[in-house]
């Protein structure tokens, strides 16, 4: 199982304003869906509690000082330690587990990751959460995407 990064962030790093990500670009989170759909998926509370839904057809496990049940979706896991994660996912070692914020997730996990995929937003957005700065001599960079709005790379550790 790979412990893999996946965050779009904009030139200041930005990934997030009030709660919400900043742009909205269609193709850049169906690129997202499409990379994790199958997965297990790793969140922070707030991250949970902005979206409308556990993200379907995922494993959502959410990381949280206080662990809640969420009664409208049993199916969504709350652990209150990184070490917790680790008996749940010894069940699904044929998966990829993504972490997807926010932004003290990222900092938590950033040194014991093995690969990210990063979506480089082209565009300035103002924000109040920012994805932690990373020495970019530590990975091997491949770009997978590159268009007017957004390049996508993947970072695999050295």
């Amino acid at each position: 199982m790979k412990k893999i990064i996946i965050a779009a962030l904009s030139p200041n790093y930005s990934i997030s304003e009030n709660g919400k990500i900043p742009w909205n670009i269609p193709s850049e989170i169906m690129h997202f869906k499409n990379t994790t759909t199958g997965h297990i998926v790793l969140m922070g509370r707030k991250t949970y509690q902005s979206l409308p839904n556990p993200l379907e057809n995922r494993i959502n496990i959410v990381l949280s000082k206080t662990v809640i049940k969420d009664e409208k979706y049993p199916q969504t896991m709350f652990i209150d330690s990184l070490e917790k994660i680790k008996l749940i996912i010894e069940k699904y070692s044929e998966k990829n587990l993504f972490i997807i914020g926010g932004g003290e997730i990222f900092a938590q996990v950033l040194n014991s990751i093995d690969e990210m995929i990063i979506s480089f937003i082209k565009q300035d957005y103002n924000g109040d959460i920012f994805f932690p700065k990373f020495d970019k001599a530590e990975w091997v960079q491949s770009e997978i995407a590159n268009n007017s709005i957004y390049s996508i790379s993947r970072f695999v550790r050295k």
